[in-house]
C-alpha cells in the first residue's frame, strides 16, 4: 500500500498522469490490493498422509513476469506486456501464439517500468 502511495504522488509530482490514466492508475491499485485481501488457499492443499501423483509429463502452463517501459497509459503498458508474454510463453510451451491463453495475475509498478505476472496456458 506504501508503494502505491509512493508511486501515485510521484506520478502526481512530475505531471504523468493523463485524463485517461486515471482509471488505470485505479486499476493497478485495485489489482494490488485484492491480491493482497485474498484468503488463504489451505483448504484446497492437500493432507499431508494423501500420496499425490507428480505428472511428469510437459508442462501445459508457465508464470512469466515481464517488465515493460511506462509509455501512454498503464493500459497500454500491460496489454504490450500480454502480448510479450503470449510470444514468449508460447516459446516455453512449444507451441504457436494464437494456441495459448495470456491471464493476468499481478501488477507492479517501479520508476518508469510496469511489472506485469501471467500465467500462460495452452488452449
Amino acid at each position: 500500500m506504501k508503494l502505491i502511495m509512493e508511486n501515485w504522488k510521484r506520478f502526481l509530482n512530475e505531471g504523468e498522469v493523463q485524463e485517461e490514466g486515471w482509471r488505470d492508475i485505479a486499476m493497478a491499485g485495485a489489482l494490488g490490493l485484492s491480491s493482497l485481501a485474498a484468503p488463504a488457499q489451505a483448504a484446497d492443499a492437500p493432507a499431508d498422509d494423501v500420496p499425490v501423483q507428480i505428472d511428469q509429463a510437459e508442462s501445459s502452463s508457465t508464470t512469466l513476469d515481464i517488465t515493460v517501459p511506462m509509455r501512454g497509459s498503464l493500459q497500454n503498458a500491460m496489454d504490450r506486456a500480454g502480448e510479450q508474454a503470449r510470444v514468449k510463453g508460447a516459446g516455453e510451451l512449444s507451441t504457436a501464439p494464437e494456441n495459448v491463453t495470456v491471464q493476468r495475475t499481478d501488477v507492479q509498478m517501479g520508476s518508469g517500468a510496469v511489472t506485469v505476472s501471467f500465467k500462460v496456458s495452452v488452449k
